[in-house]
């Protein structure tokens, strides 16, 4: 039967049951949730999104660290390495990472739909944002100042060369408001008109 499914903009949000004390031997993939145990638990699509975003253990797999926080982190390796061979610079926008802990769970994509975790974004951007999926596996938040285009390209870039198609991540940049939510930015249309226009 058809898998349980949500679909939010360019994304496709599946349900799976993790079972930590497996999940070394199953690949840190879990089960995939059927149309029949969606029916056994006389639940909808909607009722699994709510439980599975609100679930503790499903929370509290999540870290928000910011660019300087990871600078600091690189910076720190660096130097432990190689002294001060090398000059590190620091990030030039302020943003933040929401990525998996260390030996957890590794998708961080539907973290952006829990309510809590998007009201610590707003606090740290300080209102609007723009959100990415990379191919690492994290969300990556940056200000609304950021180009939108250069944005998408650079993400597009990261994940064709780690052989990743749209098919498997989303390319597209999204808008978060707390009025309308998180947004997707038809950016792609705009960009393949224009890398047409300059291939002629």
């Amino acid at each position: 039967d058809e898998l349980p499914h949500i679909k939010k903009d360019s994304l496709s949000i599946l349900f799976r049951v993790l079972v930590p004390d497996l999940m070394p031997e199953a690949g840190k993939t879990g089960i995939i949730v059927t149309g029949a145990m969606m029916k056994k638990w006389n639940m909808n699509p909607e009722q699994l999104l709510d439980k599975a975003l609100y679930n503790p253990y499903f929370v509290r797999q999540f870290e928000l660290l910011t660019f300087d926080e990871v600078f600091n982190g690189v910076k720190r390796q660096a130097e432990e390495e190689w002294g001060n061979m090398f000059e590190v610079k620091g990030p030039r926008l302020k943003g933040v990472f929401v990525s998996s802990k260390e030996d957890s769970y590794p998708y961080t994509a539907a973290a952006i739909y829990n309510k809590e975790i998007c009201n610590e974004l707003v606090a740290c951007m300080e209102g609007e944002y723009l959100a990415v999926f990379s191919c690492a596996g994290d969300i990556q938040v940056y200000p609304i100042e950021r180009d939108a285009e250069e944005l998408q390209l650079d993400i597009e870039s990261e994940n064709e060369y780690f052989e990743l198609t749209d098919g498997w991540i989303s390319n597209s940049v999204f808008h978060y408001s707390k009025g309308l939510g998180l947004e997707e930015i038809c950016v792609a249309e705009i960009l393949g008109k224009e890398q047409e226009k300059h291939s002629r």
